[in-house]
């Protein structure tokens, strides 16, 4: 079983110098805010993943994101360039789950391709790239880092203020211990499961996460994290491996957040594997990129 921080001072500090020191700057660069635009009234709905492969640029967020931007009829912008200005993503976003009932789609993720001009606005070490992931099936002994924009972090522009405002969180914490029993939605083939309690997150120092909304009051995990879906979920190293040898070139990506179980204080993410089959099967221009590398990481 995983070592639980709060029964371990010596692997707290530990697992506090590799939150301190061991985050690839790449899993905080590539994490962007997606807003939505409707009637010149700008929020942030979601959060999302640059990526890079070969020379075709993405970003990914989950698919119930864009379906909350559809809903209100919202033009979707992507955080994250040089310019400080929004990218506009109207539109050709691929969802997993295609025109399908959002409830069949398990995968819950989109993606859409940058044109030229739109990927030219983002500097280019801010894209993952797809040897930055890996694909365990077994993720259990893992200590996991989560990054993203809540949007009880996130202000509206007003006539008084005009920018847009809003804050990464970024959290250690475990993979999800017990009976997944009743868990609407939740296949271990397709998905992982993490702690979500606010007693036993770290941020990227290594202290103790304490969760509170813009106006002081105590946030509400995992409810609150509104606003993070899409983000990517790394893993930084597997608990039964000496923590001492983890460093930013052992941090691997190895899902998508899509959803939370309020009652059980966890957070679903969604494998990896689940985005690169997507692209596989939407952009035929970039599989050889995809095969190649499947067949270096798997082998013959």
């Amino acid at each position: 079983m995983p070592i639980h921080p709060t029964r371990d001072p010596e692997t707290v500090a530990k697992l506090s110098r590799v939150m301190s020191e061991c985050i690839p700057e790449l899993a905080t660069r590539s994490t962007v805010g997606i807003v939505a635009s409707t009637n010149q009234h700008i929020r942030q709905i979601g959060s999302g993943t640059l990526l890079a492969v070969a020379d075709h640029r993405f970003v990914l967020t989950a698919a119930h994101v864009v379906h909350q931007g559809a809903l209100v009829n919202a033009t979707l912008g992507i955080s994250g360039t040089v310019d400080g200005e929004f990218v506009a993503a109207p539109g050709n976003w691929i969802l997993s789950g295609g025109s399908a009932d959002r409830a069949a789609d398990e995968h819950d993720i989109a993606v859409y391709e940058f044109s030229k001009e739109q990927s030219q606005r983002f500097a280019d070490d801010v894209f993952v790239r797809v040897a930055d992931a890996e694909f365990p099936i077994d993720l259990s002994h893992g200590f996991f880092v989560v990054s993203g924009f809540p949007g009880v972090w996130s202000t509206s522009p007003s006539p008084s203020d005009t920018t847009l405002s809003t804050k990464m969180l970024q959290y250690g914490t475990f993979a999800l211990q017990g009976s997944v029993a009743g868990l609407d939605g939740y296949n271990p083939k397709r998905h992982f499961l993490l702690e979500a309690s606010p007693d036993n997150l770290l941020d990227i120092k290594g202290n103790d996460v304490s969760f509170r909304t813009r106006t002081g009051y105590s946030a509400q995990m995992p409810r609150d994290l509104a606003g993070v879906s899409g983000c990517s979920v790394w893993m930084m190293g597997d608990l039964r491996e000496p923590i001492e040898q983890w460093s930013t070139k052992t941090a691997r990506l190895v899902g998508i957040e899509t959803s939370v179980y309020q009652t059980r204080r966890a957070i679903k993410a969604t494998r990896w594997n689940g985005v690169t089959t997507l692209l596989h099967a939407a952009f035929p221009q970039v599989r050889r990129v995809l095969e190649m590398y499947a067949r270096q990481h798997n082998g013959p």
